[in-house]
């Protein structure tokens, strides 16, 4: 019989709870694989009945919470849709988005484990699969979603997208992404400290997309009359957009072209004008566009963030897709480049005359 001053054990602590004593213990210790729930009457119970950690063994638990090597306690899932599976990760910004994830997931005792989902692997056998091996966290990276992903269950795992959320209704669980609107401010503020003075935005006219919202911000610094309206890009067929690309260009006559259009560049060769001697260019992405210049959006990063706010959800025990959408935003870096060279102070901006073919 245990005297009565003592504080309880953990064994004692579990059967008061009706708990196996493995689950007090892993709820005390805050372990992923017990939900929000239980932690909570767990501690709760522990601090009514006046429990006390044992000193060894917060002493041991500290020990491995402090090791370098960290014992994988299981896995996340990388849930590929692609109907190219190979073509994702050949972008070398969602290759970074890789990279951060399955360093971060190693740190916190987790494997990052890619699943394709496609003919030899649909969505009901996948969350066979991911159940059989208690596999807790989802992460969706940019790109289709898998076919018949309305059907999935969601509700069985915590999940967070690597791209910004689409309209509402669609597929809307908490999410990390690039800042879109401060790196575009970021950059028009970098593109007038190197001495230009027209800055044009071509981008994508996705409303899910804040690019254009930080520019618009960003020319509310620059004298009106300096200010280029913005032009947007509809999913047009290439010869579409680039006829759009020249008239605008050619009426407003920007001394420099901020983008998130790979394209532009080769655009602009075939109108005639040399970049960058006749006009400057910077990428709001430059991982996998032929422009030096720009923005760097701290990909790596960004699938680090995305495990930290996965590894939070599961040990909340939150599950699905939430009610209210977090959405944790990253920073990009300006990076220097020679698609966007100083301009020297009193240099005139040198425009090669447009052939009358491009002015009719």
């Amino acid at each position: 019989m245990r005297k009565s001053n003592l504080p309880p054990t953990q064994k004692e602590l579990a059967k008061a709870l009706g708990m196996a004593q493995s689950t007090v213990s892993m709820a005390l210790r805050g372990h992923p694989s017990i939900t929000g729930r239980t932690r909570e009457q767990v501690l709760e119970a522990a601090a009514s009945m006046g429990y006390r950690p044992n000193p060894t063994g917060t002493a041991l638990a500290h020990l491995r919470q402090t090791s370098t090597v960290v014992p994988v306690q299981a896995s996340l899932a990388w849930i590929n849709g692609w109907s190219d599976p190979a073509k994702l990760r050949s972008y070398r910004e969602f290759d970074l988005y890789w990279q951060g994830a399955a360093q971060e997931a190693a740190e916190h005792g987790y494997r990052l484990d890619e699943f394709v989902v496609g003919p030899d692997l649909p969505l009901p056998k996948l969350d066979r699969i991911l159940r059989t091996r208690n596999v807790r966290g989802l992460i969706v990276p940019p790109g289709p979603m898998p076919l018949g992903w309305q059907g999935f269950d969601w509700g069985g795992f915590s999940v967070v997208r690597l791209s910004h959320l689409p309209d509402p209704g669609e597929f809307a669980p908490c999410a990390v992404v690039g800042d879109q609107t401060s790196n575009a401010l970021i950059a028009v503020r970098n593109i007038c400290r190197k001495g230009y003075r027209r800055i044009g935005f071509v981008g994508n006219s996705d409303a899910r997309r804040g690019f254009a919202a930080g520019f618009l911000w960003g020319q509310q610094e620059v004298p009106e009359e300096l200010r280029v309206p913005p032009l947007l890009m509809a999913n047009d067929e290439p010869g579409e957009w680039e006829e759009h690309f020249r008239e605008w260009f050619l009426i407003h006559r920007p001394d420099a072209v901020l983008t998130d259009i790979p394209e532009v560049p080769a655009a602009l060769s075939r109108l005639g004008f040399r970049v960058p001697e006749d006009v400057g260019v910077a990428a709001l992405g430059i991982l996998d566009c032929p422009i030096t210049a720009g923005i760097d959006q701290n990909s790596r990063e960004i699938g680090r963030s995305a495990v930290q706010m996965l590894h939070a959800l599961i040990k909340d025990g939150a599950l699905g897709l939430p009610r209210i959408h977090r959405e944790l935003l990253v920073k990009g870096s300006w990076v220097d480049g020679d698609s966007l060279p100083d301009r020297g102070d009193g240099r005139e901006l040198k425009w090669i005359e447009a052939d009358l073919r491009h002015a009719s």
